[in-house]
C-alpha cells in the first residue's frame, strides 16, 4: 500500500488522513491529506480505472487500531453502510463504477483518522 500521511489535528481542527491501497493499479484518493474546522462537511473522493471492479469499499482507522468497514457500494444502485456509520453523518455516493465519494457532515475531533478506500470485486453474503 501507498500511504498519504498528514499531521496530527489541532485543537480547532480535525486531520483527517487519507491513504489508497491498491494490488493491481493505483486507486487514487483525493485530497491526500485535510485539515477540517468543526462542523464543516467534507468529501473525499476516490478513483480508478479499473471497469470490472464494481465494490467500492471505504475503511476507517483510529490511530494504530484496525481498519473498520464504513460501508461500500456495487456499482451505482447499491449503498450499505455498516452499523456505527450513521447514514446522517456519514454517506457513499458510487458517481460511477470507477468514482466513489465518501461525505463526512458536522466533522469534529472524533471524525479525526485515517480513511481509505478500496475497490473489489462484488460482495458474497
Amino acid at each position: 500500500c501507498h500511504f498519504l500521511l498528514g499531521a496530527p489535528g489541532s485543537s480547532n481542527g480535525s486531520a483527517l488522513r487519507v491513504c489508497g491501497c491498491w494490488r493491481d493499479g493505483p486507486v487514487v484518493q483525493t485530497p491526500g491529506f485535510l485539515l477540517a474546522q468543526s462542523g464543516r462537511n467534507i468529501t473525499i473522493q476516490c478513483r480508478h480505472s479499473d471497469s470490472t471492479k464494481l465494490s467500492k469499499f471505504w475503511y476507517r482507522q483510529e490511530g494504530g487500531g484496525a481498519l473498520v468497514l464504513m460501508g461500500y457500494s456495487y456499482t451505482t444502485s447499491t449503498i450499505e453502510m455498516e452499523e456505527g456509520f450513521p447514514g446522517g453523518k456519514f454517506s457513499i455516493t458510487p458517481e460511477s463504477v470507477e468514482h466513489s465519494v465518501l461525505s463526512i457532515s458536522a466533522v469534529s475531533a472524533r471524525d479525526g483518522a485515517t480513511y481509505y478506500c478500496a475497490r473489489g470485486h462484488p460482495v458474497q453474503n
